[in-house]
């Protein structure tokens, strides 16, 4: 419904929109592909492809922890990293990294994976972590967004706009949880 408006007036939209949801207390259905709007707006989430339903929960349920590998990249950006699970340890593949079970949906379990946002990486040059190599930047103000790299694999990673990485540059990547 907003997708047509600028970014400040689209804002200042989902405000209206929230405080007529508080003063009448109504019900309101919200059909959205944006995914940052349907975060920002909602008390509860329904995810549905192909006309099933995927997940349902609030918006931080949903965003923290995703039921379906669908889910977590389709709601904002997710790293999918590949390894073994062993009880509630996860063993990032190729690596002697290993990961503490925060929740993580069966599924993900099941098919040897663990799903990170983007902005639970941070990146170094000098602790041990996930290597990884940088190739892609992009500065957008309060943050920046990265792409990286290690083998075959893709990373996202969001910092802070005083991390200052360039393409090329090798770097660690540490999950933050």
């Amino acid at each position: 419904p907003l997708s047509a408006l600028d970014a400040e007036l689209k804002i200042s939209m989902r405000r209206e929109i929230q405080d007529l949801h508080q003063r009448t207390g109504a019900t309101i259905i919200y059909v959205t592909h944006d995914q940052g709007e349907a975060l920002s707006m909602a008390d509860r989430i329904i995810v549905m492809r192909g006309g099933m339903i995927e997940q349902i929960g609030t918006p931080q349920q949903v965003y923290t922890h995703p039921e379906t590998e669908f889910v977590a990249s389709f709601v904002s950006k997710c790293n999918l990293i590949p390894g073994d699970w062993k009880g509630n340890r996860f063993y990032v593949a190729g690596q002697s990294l290993c990961y503490e079970d925060t929740g993580i949906a069966p599924l993900f379990k099941a098919k040897g994976l663990y799903p990170v946002r983007p902005e639970q990486f941070r990146m170094t040059q000098k602790e041990d972590g996930l290597p990884a190599t940088v190739t892609n930047r992009q500065y957008n103000g309060r943050e920046i967004h990265y792409t990286l790299v290690n083998g075959s694999v893709h990373y996202s990673v969001y910092t802070g706009s005083t991390v200052s990485y360039q393409p090329g540059d090798q770097v660690r990547l540490i999950f933050t949880a």
